[in-house]
């Protein structure tokens, strides 16, 4: 008799508990987390496309998209540690099994599965309380976690990271950060979404419940396991565990907050923004009071080259995107020659033209994630028409 039929004979309820209450709140806030990194992130990434311009205008701007990427990754780390708290929880004080961790019964699974898919075996394999493809989305989330948290403290913190590694570590973590993400979502819209809204809608972890008849299909082997054992856990040893617990949970919850700290608060700048102040003297004197004033922007006459006018500009303004490994479109503008050269869709500048200088007709449609204010255009105007020296 197989497994399915055995807890068809033996199941004796309507709807099973699968998920509580602080569950099905985590996975609420995962969802809603998640999906504002992957929509803020991907547009930054993705900053040249048209769905990209309208959404990061449509939130305020660059500085107000990364803002908001900032504050749901804060909300992703808070929610992991919390996790893990309760993952401890479960194993320490409430003594239930590990089941999420995988054993060689996922293997078997598989090749069951694999006979399955295959037409050599009439049902698929037996699940447990999970299944092998639930713990691999379940390492998977976990894995990106750790991915995203590592080079995205990286790219927050780049004076931190350069104390520690090497300063091409600062372009490595925004490639690996950019390419996860594009993995998490595609993993996301491919895999569970098919497995768990297309194929068979699962609504367990918003409702709590699985039916009779879902257990029996997708998790027959708990359904044998529930129905044949009811176990009773002594208040006492249950005492004496949750005195292990709460030193260790006290310890995570105190790394955990200083981690925090260190994330939002621990970067230091390199440019100290200079202040000026009225040198007043003490005793008044015929001589009028000498003044110390802010350096003067050169004009456009003065600015000759690249070197000397603009390629500080695009450093500050264009480089976060145009920069490093993998600029977006292909296109560098930290140096003349590349910028140039251009990228995927033709030339940036163009010397003495700026009717085919690319980067002119973007900026001029005034929504540019790195928006050159109008002075800053004009300049950059006057010298394509110098011949871009």
């Amino acid at each position: 008799m197989s497994e399915r039929t055995e807890a068809k004979e033996i199941s004796t309820r309507s709807e099973y508990s699968r998920f509580n209450l602080s569950q099905r709140w985590e996975h609420v806030v995962l969802l809603v987390s998640f999906s504002t990194l992957a929509v803020t992130g991907l547009v930054q990434k993705f900053g040249g496309h048209i769905v990209s311009r309208a959404v990061l205008k449509g939130l305020g701007g660059i500085n107000r998209v990364q803002q908001i990427h900032h504050w749901a990754s804060y909300v992703l780390a808070l929610l992991a540690v919390y996790h893990l708290l309760t993952l401890l929880y479960y194993w320490i004080v409430a003594d239930v099994p590990a089941r999420i961790l995988p054993g060689k019964e996922d293997f078997r699974h598989f090749f069951l599965d694999l006979k399955y898919y295959l037409g050599l075996r009439e049902e698929k394999a037996p699940y447990g309380r999970y299944s092998y493809p639930e713990k691999v989305e379940y390492f998977a989330v976990i894995w990106g976690t750790v991915i995203m948290a590592v080079t995205g403290f990286m790219l927050m913190n780049p004076l931190i990271t350069v104390r520690i590694f090497p300063g091409e570590s600062i372009p490595i973590a925004k490639a690996v950060h950019g390419a996860e993400a594009v993995l998490a979502v595609l993993a996301i819209l491919v895999w569970h979404v098919y497995h768990v809204h297309l194929r068979h809608f699962n609504r367990s972890i918003f409702t709590g419940s699985l039916s009779r008849e879902e257990m029996i299909e997708e998790h027959p082997l708990e359904l044998i396991e529930r129905e044949r054992s009811a176990p009773s856990k002594s208040v006492a040893n249950r005492k004496k565990r949750l005195r292990i617990f709460l030193p260790i949970a006290g310890l995570i919850t105190l790394g955990s907050v200083w981690g925090m700290y260190v994330f939002v608060a621990g970067e230091t700048t390199a440019v100290k923004d200079p202040e000026y102040r009225e040198n007043i003297a003490v005793l008044a004197t015929a001589e009028p009071t000498p003044t110390i004033r802010p350096p003067q922007v050169p004009a456009v006459e003065e600015l000759e080259s690249w070197e000397e006018g603009f390629s500080d500009l695009f450093r500050v303004k264009c480089s976060s995107c145009h920069g490093g490994v993998d600029p977006i479109q292909g296109l560098d503008l930290t140096e003349r020659l590349s910028a140039l050269e251009g990228g995927e869709s033709g030339p940036a500048i163009v010397p003495n033209d700026i009717e085919t200088s690319l980067l002119v007709e973007i900026q001029q449609r005034g929504d540019h994630p790195g928006q050159l204010t109008s002075e800053e255009l004009d300049r950059v105007v006057e010298w394509i028409e110098r011949g871009a020296p």
